[in-house]
């Protein structure tokens, strides 16, 4: 029920707390690879995620050859992985740790980047 005044229902938090901290999990796994990977600019813009009609993306990616992109999208609850030779890579989200996505993912970026520069440790 929206607050008198008000054309936005309130959000109850409380009730998807969970839900929450495992998307922002997945939204600090994401950042870091765009950041260790993009051109530094100023206020850490190089490593911050931007909307989308479906969820979140990294926007493209600079690799060794070519370029790829990673998407939270939330209609589908998949971790996608998009590379510019159009190979696509999904993973379902499913409340795992970071350091679990991460590790499924660096060995899919490998083929195409050097994924050293971001260290599973982050997220442990």
């Amino acid at each position: 029920m929206p607050r008198e005044g008000s054309a936005l229902p309130e959000l109850k938090t409380r009730t998807w707390r969970s839900t929450r901290a495992a998307l922002h999990a997945y939204a600090q796994v994401a950042g870091a690879i765009r950041g260790a990977f993009s051109p530094r600019e100023k206020h850490w813009f190089h490593a911050s995620l931007r909307t989308e009609a479906l969820g979140l993306t990294t926007t493209p990616i600079p690799a060794r050859q070519g370029s790829f992109e990673i998407t939270i999208d939330l209609a589908t609850v998949r971790w996608c992985v998009t590379f510019n030779d159009g190979r696509r890579w999904e993973a379902p989200l499913r409340g795992q740790s970071a350091a679990e996505l991460f590790a499924t993912t660096a060995p899919v970026l490998s083929e195409a980047v050097r994924i050293t520069r971001v260290r599973r440790a982050q997220f442990d």
